[in-house]
């Protein structure tokens, strides 16, 4: 039989078959518990008719209506609660369709770590309750900056938090159980976390290479504490000086409150921080020293050290090579301070390295 032939033993399909095989191709099989979006399109006392592109139109009882100003023609979201009643009609869910966008809005926020409004509605012997998002949270006092004076004695305390009641803080979410209907809060998280995205933001508009003033918070052992702008940085002992042994003394002259000009020499922009040199906008001496001199040269140069293996002497500013004391003559009296004419064996400015002999 020819392919013709069996094309005309088929039914032909009429103009009412197509549209009702369209029609039923963009009709939703909606089952309970779906999410969808729909439009409202009628409001009476007793209910409201939502067009979520079902075979029937999604029925929401006037008391889920109570205290909103929804219209005719907007949007929303509703959760199915039947796909069909017994006559015939589809109940829909605006409030559990708020509750389940709320909730999945909590998750992506504590994923996120995103700061969240949590307005205090009340408080019972552990924390301050309230809402967030439309849910109901908690944050311990433990976490509480608002509510944070526990010392006071009870009645003083009861007033305290009283007063509380309405007030709309700052929060993060730090545990979240949608099964136990469980959100824990913290309002010092979001303090931290807040002050940490602003030195983000301003360390951000910081680059290695520039030069900036900076005030000093701390002076340490290991360096000096200084903020710029508002981010916090660290001037390391070794960027204090090119001179090794005046770091110290640098570091007992400065001061918490000076000002000082330092270089950018390192970033880190997750955790809104900077490392900085001093040293890194005075001349390099080990530039300057190679620039005037080479090895086989006979300087100047400055006892500063006498010990049992060698004499060190300074050359220019600060850069101390050693002497061995094998090219030292053994009657020869020595002592710190005293000037000698030495010879330079090597000279590395990268690895900052100077070996000197002794010139007669």
């Amino acid at each position: 039989m020819s392919a013709e032939k069996n094309m005309a033993t088929k039914k032909k399909l009429t103009m009412e078959d197509l549209l009702n095989n369209t029609a039923a191709l963009s009709i939703q099989q909606l089952r309970r518990g779906d999410i969808v979006e729909g439009t409202i399109i009628e409001i009476n006392e007793r209910e409201a008719l939502v067009d979520v592109g079902a075979k029937s139109e999604g029925v929401i009882p006037q008391a889920e209506l109570k205290g909103t100003h929804y219209k005719v023609g907007d949007k929303i979201l509703v959760y199915v609660l039947t796909p069909e009643d017994r006559r015939g009609q589809m109940i829909v869910s605006l409030k559990r369709a708020q509750t389940y966008k709320s909730w999945s809005d909590m998750v992506e926020a504590f994923k996120e770590g995103k700061t969240l409004d949590f307005t205090i509605t009340g408080h019972n012997r552990g924390g301050l309750i309230g809402d967030v998002n439309g849910i109901v949270g908690f944050i311990p006092f433990s976490h509480s900056e608002s509510a944070s004076d526990l010392s006071l004695d009870k009645a003083e305390l009861q007033s305290m938090l009283d007063k509380m009641v309405g007030k709309t803080v700052k929060t993060r979410i730090i545990e979240l159980d949608r099964e136990k209907n469980r959100i824990i809060l913290s309002e010092k998280e979001a303090v931290i976390g807040e002050a940490l995205e602003k030195r983000k933001e301003k360390a951000a508009k910081l680059k290695e290479g520039d030069t900036v003033t900076v005030e000093v918070t701390a002076v340490m052992p290991y360096g000096l504490v200084v903020t710029v702008d508002g981010v916090e940085g660290l001037i390391p002992r070794e960027e204090v000086s090119w001179d090794d042994d005046s770091i110290d003394e640098r570091l007992g002259q400065t001061q918490i409150g000076d000002k000082l000009d330092a270089q950018v020499i390192e970033l880190n922009k997750e955790l809104g921080k900077v490392k900085l040199s001093i040293k890194n906008i005075s001349s390099n001496p080990w530039e300057e020293l190679t620039k005037s001199s080479k090895v086989g040269d006979v300087v100047d140069a400055t006892i500063s050290r006498i010990t049992s293996y060698g004499v060190f002497a300074t050359l220019g500013e600060g850069i101390e090579g050693m002497i061995p004391l094998t090219s030292i003559p053994e009657d020869m009296q020595l002592s710190v301070g005293q000037a000698i004419k030495v010879k330079i064996e090597a000279l590395d400015k990268d690895k900052r390295r100077l070996d000197l002999d002794y010139a007669s």
